[in-house]
């Protein structure tokens, strides 16, 4: 063997020596100092538990003294409240969320109601314009019919309305004129010219108060589109 393979020898037998050395020390200082540590602390557990102390609270206590420790603690702190506030927000969030959803449904159900108004008062506006244009035919076809009367002699024109109801010839004898009014009225038995007489100045007032009343609202709303263009033409002269 050459002296540097006695060498090389020699170095590996010196590594080893160490490297057991090293080993040796160290299960002398796991034997010797962690094992027993664990088991003082495992027993001083027991006795602290079975004391009825709560040894979390206490190593929280201490901990919070120890700066790294410390820090742990208050960044698990910080960690729970940001978890609690997460879901905090979530909760309103979707507690906001029902609430818009209640509102779009009562919208939607007050547009119904609307529009279910709107078709009624169109369908009434429809009915209330055809009632207007019947009523309209009516008074032409009276205001003719009056008319016809009125070329005929008196006493014929007389004669054929005391045979019609009162309605009927008071509805005629009030589109006539005054002149031919009297003239058949005059040729009529008394009692039944009586009796058309007092129905034609019942009607008559009858007419009086509705060209009044509409008179009114007319002027109403023409005092109320004046009020309305007033304030515009002031500021247009300001």
């Amino acid at each position: 063997m050459s002296k540097n393979d006695q060498q090389q020898t020699a170095n590996i037998e010196l590594k080893q020596t160490k490297a057991e050395s090293n080993y040796s020390k160290l299960q002398w200082f796991f034997f010797v100092i962690v094992i027993p540590f664990l088991f003082a602390i495992a027993i001083a557990l027991v006795v602290m538990t079975i004391a009825g102390l709560n040894v979390f609270d206490i190593v929280e206590k201490y901990g919070e003294k120890i700066p790294g420790v410390s820090s742990i603690i208050n960044k698990n702190e910080g960690s729970s409240e940001n978890i609690e506030n997460v879901f905090t927000l979530r909760a309103t969030i979707e507690d906001q969320k029902a609430e818009i959803a209640k509102l779009q449904s009562e919208i939607d159900s007050k547009l119904a109601e609307i529009d279910a108004s709107q078709t009624e008062i169109d369908e009434l506006t429809a009915q209330l314009t055809e009632l207007q244009e019947k009523e309209r035919e009516v008074t032409i076809k009276l205001e003719e019919l009056a008319k016809v009367y009125e070329t005929m002699s008196a006493k014929k024109s007389s004669a054929i309305l005391a045979e019609m109801t009162n309605d009927d010839a008071i509805d005629i004898l009030v589109k006539m004129n005054n002149e031919s009014r009297a003239a058949i009225l005059e040729k009529m038995e008394p009692a039944k010219a009586a009796e058309l007489t007092v129905l034609l100045k019942a009607e008559e007032n009858k007419m009086t108060a509705e060209q009044t009343e509409e008179d009114g609202t007319q002027q109403t709303e023409e005092s109320q589109q004046q009020d309305q263009n007033e304030p515009a033409f002031e500021n247009t002269v300001q």
